[in-house]
């Protein structure tokens, strides 16, 4: 059974949904909204500050979650002016950026997902928690990054990793293989007592409920055990 659900939203040239997300989680108290503002509108920064005090006051309970898609919008993280990432982080709010090449939504630069692109605002903007999403895994036969997803959670303090979209309806193949590879390399990083058991967040990316325990991957059921990803993101999430 799920008790709350992060619904993300997403800004593609005239497609931005973030109005549409708001007021849909003003009728179903159990979803928690996200917004999405491309970093290249003429006044991004602007328009991120209003969306970003209407979650603010609208959901007091939720840090503010903000979707970000380098390879659609498509810019570098590392290009963004570094006052687009401030602002995020004053009103104590959470980034939830796709990280993997990736087939859908028409992306226009799939490189621009391998989450290194990040090091720079870890670097410059402290106390930004920034969630890489699908554990730098891709759709189909693109480039992977797996192991510079975990590689990122062991060694900034403010980056995290999920597994959403890699422990349910999946495709077999390349994927399938990259996602398992994406398991065993956490699970080596958690036995090394790196403390990444404390940086993985709990994800679907389905509307399902990812029921870890029987899904297609032992990996999973085995990290279960281990901790409890929900957790970790009632932690970043909800405030204190």
């Amino acid at each position: 059974e799920i008790d709350k659900a992060v619904v993300l939203s997403v800004d593609f040239g005239d497609i931005n949904t973030n109005d549409f997300v708001l007021r849909l989680a003003l009728n179903h108290p159990s979803l928690i909204p996200s917004i999405c503002v491309n970093p290249k509108r003429s006044e991004a920064i602007k328009e991120l500050e209003t969306y970003l005090k209407r979650l603010s006051e609208e959901f007091p309970d939720y840090n503010p979650v903000v979707k970000f898609i380098p390879n659609r919008f498509p810019i570098s993280p590392a290009e963004v002016d570094t006052d687009y990432y401030k602002v995020i982080r004053d009103f104590g709010g959470v980034i939830i950026t796709h990280t993997g090449a990736h087939h859908t939504f028409n992306a226009q630069n799939n490189d621009l997902t391998n989450p290194v692109f990040w090091k720079k605002v870890l670097k410059d903007v402290k106390g930004l928690p920034i969630v890489g999403s699908h554990c730098g895994t891709p759709s189909q036969q693109y480039p992977h990054y797996e192991e510079e997803a975990i590689h990122m959670a062991e060694t900034y303090e403010d980056f995290y990793i999920d597994f959403s979209g890699l422990q349910s309806i999946l495709p077999s193949g390349n994927y399938y293989e990259l996602s398992r590879n994406a398991f065993d390399l956490a699970i080596d990083s958690i036995q090394r007592g790196t403390g990444l058991e404390t940086k993985i967040l709990g994800g679907s990316d389905y509307f399902i409920c990812p029921d870890i325990n029987r899904c297609r991957y032992e990996q999973i059921a085995l990290l279960n055990r281990l901790f409890d990803p929900y957790e970790n993101t009632e932690k970043l999430i909800v405030r204190d």
